[in-house]
């Protein structure tokens, strides 16, 4: 069930506290103010942001453990203007992690104290998120999933990604720290694609929405993503550019990724609306065109092999068809499957050279192939 997010309220820090607090989004947010500039996925860089409550709201707990709550908190700079997304759980002590374990601050409320913890690694959210998530055939709350063992993944810019062992090589819950209105493409594209049959897209095993005020009035979007998760996959451009630095070919890799693509765009041509007007030929040679250009420009040893571009490109432009009739599923050049996963908007292609290939998606885009493609 999509969960609604509403504006500023007041919330009795519930379950797994006795203490019967109660804490306002609005000082939730005065208790996150320094915390919040130093993480990564905060956009308004160097300081002097202003912070607002956007929206806020609570989820259960199955275990009654902790108060498990969402922040929705609108920054804006002189050149930034974004709602962020920040899960909170509520403790009576400190019991539920060891000190230094993404514990944020002691909130003080009377004579009470309440312990706030970046919700995105706690079981206890992890456990509501499952509960409140809509999902595929089963709710993600029956997957399996164990959120007593959480691995958070460190570094991303814009999401906190935590991976959740489990059956089938368990999940991975993507929590998008900067929302947008409408359908994120990591939820919509691979559940479309996945409801098309095309078995190479990461299926997608449950969705959280949420509203939030914005400048323009209430927003309504994703809130994050619950999906198949496959251990042991590399970024492909740094493969390729390992293979080229051993001077070894990534010809055979390119076939297979071509083809992944390919049926990717099939799937996705029955999947979503389809634009008529052009020449789809003209238009990708036009932009392939271009980016070679700009890689000349960047390495002018590239040079050389303009011609052999331009005829390439002059035989694609030929063309009447670029894709294969029917792609549901496709085959590496060594017989076995691949597997495209989606980041963000953009779809780009990385490539797995783990020991055992077995469908599922990643923190991040990629094609996975096993190690024989």
């Amino acid at each position: 069930m999509p969960t609604h997010a509403s504006g500023p309220t007041d919330h009795p820090t519930g379950a797994g506290d006795t203490t019967g607090a109660t804490v306002t989004d609005d000082a939730l947010l005065d208790a996150l103010r320094d915390w919040l500039p130093e993480r990564r996925w905060f956009p308004a860089k160097g300081g002097g942001a202003e912070l607002s409550v956007a929206g806020g709201f609570a989820l259960t707990d199955p275990r009654g453990q902790a108060q498990v709550r969402v922040l929705l908190v609108r920054a804006r700079s002189a050149t930034v203007d974004a709602v962020l997304q920040v899960p909170l759980t509520l403790h009576a002590d400190r019991s539920a992690a060891p000190e230094g374990s993404d514990w944020i601050t002691t909130v003080a409320d009377g004579r009470v104290h309440v312990h706030v913890r970046d919700g995105a690694g706690d079981p206890a959210f992890l456990r509501a998120w499952l509960a409140a998530a809509d999902g595929g055939d089963t709710a993600p709350a029956d997957l399996g999933l164990d959120t007593d063992r959480p691995r958070v993944i460190s570094g991303e810019q814009s999401n906190t990604s935590v991976i959740l062992p489990g059956p089938d090589g368990g999940a991975i819950l993507k929590v998008f720290r900067a929302l947008t209105p409408g359908e994120n493409p990591d939820v919509d594209v691979p559940r479309r694609l996945a409801a098309q049959g095309w078995t190479n897209v990461p299926r997608p095993l449950g969705w959280l929405d949420g509203t939030w005020t914005t400048a323009d009035g209430e927003a309504h979007g994703s809130l994050g993503v619950l999906s198949q998760f496959v251990e042991g996959a590399s970024d492909g451009f740094e493969l390729a550019c390992g293979m080229a630095a051993r001077d070894e070919s990534f010809g055979r890799l390119a076939e297979d990724l071509g083809r992944v693509v390919a049926g990717m765009h099939v799937a996705l041509a029955s999947a979503l609306p389809v634009d008529d007007g052009g020449s789809g030929a003209d238009e990708l040679v036009a932009a392939l065109e271009e980016r070679f250009r700009w890689a000349v420009g960047s390495v002018p040893e590239l040079e050389r092999w303009s011609d052999a571009i331009g005829a390439r490109l002059a035989g694609v432009r030929e063309r009447e068809g670029l894709l294969p009739a029917s792609a549901s599923t496709v085959t590496c050049t060594s017989g076995r499957p691949c597997a495209l996963a989606t980041s963000g908007s953009s779809w780009t292609s990385r490539v797995s050279r783990s020991a055992g290939w077995r469908p599922g998606p990643v923190p991040t885009s990629r094609c996975v192939t096993s190690p024989g493609c």
